[in-house]
């Protein structure tokens, strides 16, 4: 008889496998149920695709998470291999609405990503690899393979990517609203490398000049303050003291809500590192001892940009590359980023991947990454919303279309709520820190700016005989709203006026309002143009002799204005055809030259 030995191990490491080790989650190995527990079926009640499973040869398992699109089951496959299925459903999350563009979409990019795989060797390391993919009726599945969301690889994965931290604004407590994240090892890599921090240091001292920010970066190369231990309960009270006098003397009242949190006290990320204050304290000591005016400018812009780097600089970003719009989306500049070896490795598989297919890496917060548990690769494993940056570019237009169409038809006065427009920046294009996005440069920091939008209320009224559209209320002319007037029922089709009665009316306008003084224009050109059309008296249809007033000539007694001849003189030939035209005309009254 033959043994085949899997692994080798003392009684205890059986022991614990069977039972269980309370070691597990520190060790790294994966919470994988044994194979016996995948062939008693699913501890959770039977759903429709598990039918469509088991007709396909699968044996189907527990639920290993769930998200926005659909769910994952834990699954071995026809060739006994342990798998992770991705299950989609037509119409569920937000994927509802008769086109399920999202089903689609999802389907579409894990097929597109496995043909890039086999294609680049980085792609294949940081993306997962898929067995299968089919569609059965209203369900979408994707068969890939089984990674891990346990073990110490884990806690660099939180080091590379972004989570909740970075929902927090500048000024908020990640305390109290739940975001908080110990990025102590990230901070100390990024500030202990050297061009990862001097680029730092660029970006928070933006627009300042070359030769100050050169002699700040010498100043700053001694980083041995991030030896400090945690200030929580009162651990270091003379270190403490010292830095709450720092602060004092250094920071302006505003910028001081960038280090204390709601209670007084420092906020977590400071009290927790109080390395990362004095690095703060001593760029502004520097930049107030060179340069005073700079220092009073920017005190509020650097401090609230240091604040929000340190919630919102992970290395790998929420978008690669996002548009302006969503710059504080992207994560740290690769300069700073890359100082974390494997984040540099991953963010080459990023790029690797949208030059060979286009699709731009977009939602990649530490929630959709897991490890692979035989090499310790980090794999991005939601790649539901990688799409091309034509598409994104589509979706903002849209937005900005629906935007409009929503304001298009309140017509009242509306002051909307005031609101600080987000970021600390150079620029007024909202973000939280850095290039246009934010960063810092003290224009909007001494006082907020308010954002007031004023809809005009169009109230004036259609002219006599004319009524407001019933259906369409309004029109646009020239960039602007209008009421939309139209011929009431029953009148009379309204002709231009005649030059005579055209004078004739402003006449009549010009005293009446020099008799009414407090009558407004609308109620006199009414009046004044019904009465013109009645007194001012125009050229006759035949000739009476009279010149009327304000016709341009008289006309001859049996004259019939469109007998008129136009006469050219100006050449021999002009005169030559005039004759000729006027002998042909054989009237009484024809006018000879």
């Amino acid at each position: 008889m033959k043994v085949k030995i899997i692994k080798e191990g003392s009684f205890t490491d059986a022991v614990d496998q069977m039972l269980g080790s309370d070691a597990d989650t520190v060790t790294g190995d994966s919470t994988i149920p044994p194979r016996g527990a995948i062939s008693t079926g699913p501890s959770r009640p039977k759903q429709p695709y598990d039918l469509i499973l088991e007709e396909k040869g699968y044996v189907v398992g527990d639920e290993l998470g769930k998200g926005m699109f659909g769910i994952v089951i834990l699954a071995t496959d026809p060739q006994d291999r342990d798998v992770a299925i991705k299950i989609l459903k037509k119409g569920s999350g937000i994927a509802k609405g008769p086109m399920n563009a999202a089903f689609k979409r999802e389907i579409r990019n894990y097929s597109t990503v496995q043909e890039a795989r086999k294609q680049s060797k980085i792609v294949a390391k940081h993306f997962p690899k898929v067995f299968d993919i089919f569609t059965e009726g209203e369900y979408g599945f994707i068969v890939m393979e089984l990674l891990t969301n346990k073990g110490g690889r884990m806690s660099l994965v939180q080091d590379i990517f972004q989570g909740r931290e970075g929902l927090a604004a500048p000024t908020a407590d990640a305390i109290t609203q739940g975001t908080y994240k110990d990025v102590r090892r990230r901070m100390y890599t990024y500030l202990t490398n050297e061009n990862s921090r001097n680029r730092i240091i660029d970006m928070l001292l933006d627009n300042v000049p070359t030769d100050i920010v050169d002699r700040i970066k010498s100043d700053m190369f001694q980083v041995g303050y991030l030896q400090h231990g945690s200030l929580e309960n009162n651990a270091n009270p003379r270190l403490l003291q010292s830095l709450t006098d720092r602060i004092d003397n250094t920071l302006l009242y505003t910028a001081q809500d960038a280090v204390y949190g709601e209670f007084g006290g420092l906020k977590k990320e400071f009290l927790s590192n109080p390395g990362l204050l004095i690095f703060l304290l001593n760029i502004l000591e520097r930049l107030k001892e060179y340069d005073i005016q700079l220092y009073y400018m920017k005190n509020v812009g650097i401090a609230m940009a240091w604040i929000d780097f340190i919630r919102k600089g992970s290395p790998i970003g929420i978008h690669n590359r996002p548009e302006m719009a969503r710059a504080d989306r992207g994560g740290a500049p690769a300069e700073v980023g890359d100082a974390i070896g494997e984040a540099a490795s991953i963010r080459q598989a990023i790029e690797e991947l949208e030059r060979l297919t286009g699709l731009a890496g977009r939602d990649m917060h530490e929630g959709n990454l897991m490890i692979r548990q035989y090499t310790g690769d980090i794999v991005i494993v939601d790649l539901g919303l990688f799409k091309p940056r034509s598409e994104v570019v589509e979706e903002r237009k849209k937005k900005r279309k629906k935007r409009r169409k929503r304001r298009k038809n309140k017509y009242h006065w509306n002051v909307g709520s005031w609101y600080y427009g987000g970021g600390y920046g150079n620029t007024d294009s909202g973000g939280d820190f850095g290039g246009d996005g934010g960063g810092g440069d003290g224009k909007r920091d001494d006082k907020k700016k308010i954002k007031v939008k004023i809809v005009k209320n169009l109230d004036e009224r259609c002219q006599k005989g004319y009524k407001t559209h019933p259906t369409r209320k309004t029109k646009k002319m020239f960039g602007k709203q209008y009421r939309n007037c139209v011929k009431a029922e029953g009148q009379i089709e309204e002709r231009e006026l005649t030059d005579a009665e055209y004078n004739k009316k402003k006449e009549i306008a010009k005293a009446m309002k020099k008799d009414n003084p407090n009558m407004s224009d609308e109620d006199i050109f009414p009046i004044a143009t019904a009465t013109a059309k009645r007194v001012a008296e125009g050229d006759p249809k035949k000739g009476t002799g009279k010149k009327p007033k304000g016709s341009g000539r008289r006309l001859y007694t049996d004259e019939n204005p469109k007998d008129t001849v136009s006469i050219k003189y100006k050449t021999p030939a002009d005169a030559n055809k005039t004759c000729a035209k006027v002998k042909r005309i054989n009237k009484p009254y024809a006018r000879k030259i």
